[in-house]
């Protein structure tokens, strides 16, 4: 940074007092050629030379270092700064190419299993179906009462209408049909589930009680996998099972 001043220091004021205007020339032009050019001004006047030795040299001597200290000190502070805001830069670079990564992966886990992975959007689906299944079959009880349930769909069935209400016949022959494809204790452990996530759809019981049976299939199983549950629960909407 090229210095563009220098400081003339009130002290001298009453040693300038003492000098022909003559010589207050001689020495301000001395004192301005040191300063810009490093030239040291070769006084032949005694009282000049004396002044600038024993005073005026010496101080702006040592204002000059405490500038150039200065400056070095803005300089590195600078560097320093710039340094931590590339550090700063990188490091949420990196945690947002993690965060895509991230991503990225349950994209393409989303795409390989699709049915495995229940979303709001399911569940929103799910209580639309629910509302609407009634006018799917006309002959709804006619079937129903032609077919004959399983005893463990009967018991699933009780376990259903104890967390939820009483089911249309369409949602219990559904309820029996998931008991035959998975299972009695993973289909009990998916309404329990869905109980506990306010979800009473019957896609997200088929979802959940598939990931239980595949789970059980790898031995990975939840340890939590008893279809026997309290009579005293809450029905759906009046609270939730923990």
């Amino acid at each position: 940074m090229e210095k563009t001043y220098f400081c003339f220091l009130l002290e001298w004021a009453d040693m300038f007092n003492l000098l022909t205007e003559e010589q207050c020339g001689s020495l301000i032009k001395g004192m301005i050629a040191y300063e810009k050019d490093g030239i040291e001004p070769g006084f032949t006047d005694d009282i000049l030379r004396f002044a600038w030795l024993s005073n005026i040299k010496p101080k702006m001597d040592a204002l000059r270092e405490h500038y150039q200290a200065k400056v070095r000190q803005t300089s590195e502070a600078g560097r320093i700064s710039a340094e931590k805001r590339k550090q700063k830069k990188r490091m949420v670079s990196s945690v947002e190419r993690n965060q895509q990564a991230l991503t990225d992966v349950e994209s393409v886990e989303r795409k390989k299993h699709p049915s495995t992975n229940p979303t709001n959007i399911d569940l929103d689906i799910d209580l639309d179906l629910d509302k609407k299944e009634n006018s799917l079959k006309e002959n709804d009880d006619v079937e129903f009462a032609e077919k004959r349930l399983s005893d463990d769909g009967l018991e699933i069935i009780k376990l259903y209408e104890e967390r939820f209400g009483l089911v249309s016949t369409y949602k219990a022959t559904q309820l029996d049909d998931l008991v035959k494809d998975f299972g009695k204790d993973a289909v009990a452990y998916a309404v329990r589930q869905a109980n506990i996530s306010s979800a009473p759809g019957i896609r997200y019981i088929r979802t959940t009680a598939m990931n239980f049976a595949r789970r059980k299939e790898d031995g990975t199983g939840t340890s939590n996998n008893s279809s026997t549950v309290p009579n005293n629960v809450p029905k759906y909407g009046q609270g939730i099972v923990v």
